[in-house]
């Protein structure tokens, strides 16, 4: 799951609109191009960045550690399945930052601002301590430095991680 944020990300970040649908596998992460996908999807050199960060990834977990209910696709109008994507997790995946952190997220509505009010504290306070907490755990993984070294080689973001740090913070927040 992690793995496939991060490939948002770097997808985002090199102007790509995700044109193409990431399928995680037992075998690993893969990129399947859309019918309307740009061809760049289907690029060897992205394929084997997220083939390098999905084998080096030390965090995640086994198949048998989690469970996600994907639902169904009606046709062209999607329906959604009325339950939780993720429907079991090991709780012992919970031990680990990169995980611990993600959940700290998701546990103290970070994900969910307000609606018509300021949030100040995205740059300072708490919620900033939260997520700068989440971007220094993944910041420290082999598939975030992957990724980074990657965009950088592509001349996207700067070489300084807490630049780099401080990008994902405004794209992502």
């Amino acid at each position: 799951m992690r793995a496939a944020v991060i490939i948002s990300v770097t997808c985002l970040a090199l102007g790509w609109s995700m044109p193409m649908d990431i399928k995680e596998a037992s075998d690993g992460v893969k990129l399947i191009a859309s019918s309307d996908a740009d061809t760049r999807a289907t690029d060897t050199e992205f394929q084997t960045l997220v083939d390098n960060m999905r084998s080096g990834d030390a965090d995640k977990p086994s198949s048998s550690q989690y469970k996600l209910t994907w639902g169904t696709k009606l046709g062209s109008n999607p329906q959604p399945s009325g339950k939780n994507l993720m429907s079991n997790v090991d709780e012992s995946l919970f031990s680990k930052a990169v995980y611990s952190n993600l959940k700290k997220m998701y546990d103290n509505n970070i994900f969910n601002p307000d609606v018509c009010v300021s949030e100040s504290d995205y740059k300072s306070g708490f919620k900033s301590t939260i997520i700068q907490d989440l971007l220094t755990s993944w910041s420290s993984t082999k598939p975030f430095s992957l990724m980074h070294d990657y965009l950088v080689k592509k001349g996207k973001v700067s070489s300084d991680m807490t630049e780099f740090k401080k990008f994902l913070t405004t794209f992502w927040f």
